[in-house]
């Protein structure tokens, strides 16, 4: 796991040059919430067996898209849990003190998780807010081992 050396702080520094140009460091109470998020992801991604906020994506079809996330349930306020909602060119998505995400890019689309094949394990890059809240250049930028997944659809990865 790199939860280890991420929260030693030597990894979190190293990712994060900007925002500790900006700020002159990265507080404990950021390195605390960081260090709780690491482990929620992570320890989601052993115990559960089904694609999670945050996991990594192979999404193949007319295209293929490697880098694609699931971003939570699909659509959202619709009453369904049998499908999840997939960004197939995300940004780094925020990642809330609860685990959920918010993902910004596109495009998306829902997915049957039934139709999902585990790969292996994954580092993707997250980030939340630092000490100083919401403002410029005030996201933290972290990293977590999640899990991959594969998913094919013709219809609808173009």
């Amino acid at each position: 796991m790199i939860s280890d050396i991420e929260k030693s702080g030597d990894k979190l520094s190293a990712i994060n040059e900007h925002y500790i140009s900006n700020y002159g460091r990265i507080g404990k109470e950021t390195r605390d919430r960081v260090a709780r998020l690491i482990d929620l992801l992570e320890t989601r991604a052993e115990v559960e067996q089904t694609p999670q906020p945050g996991d990594h994506l192979i999404a193949c079809g007319k295209c293929n898209y490697h880098n694609a996330r699931i971003d939570g349930p699909y659509p959202v306020g619709w009453d369904r849990d049998d499908q999840v909602s997939c960004c197939v060119q995300p940004m780094t998505p925020f990642c809330n003190d609860d685990g959920s995400m918010s993902t910004s890019g596109g495009y998306f689309f829902g997915a049957p998780i039934a139709q999902f094949s585990y790969m292996q394990r994954s580092i993707r890059n997250f980030w939340t807010w630092g000490d100083m809240g919401p403002c410029a250049a005030g996201g933290v930028t972290f990293q977590a081992l999640v899990n991959k997944w594969s998913f094919r659809d013709d219809e609808k990865i173009y």
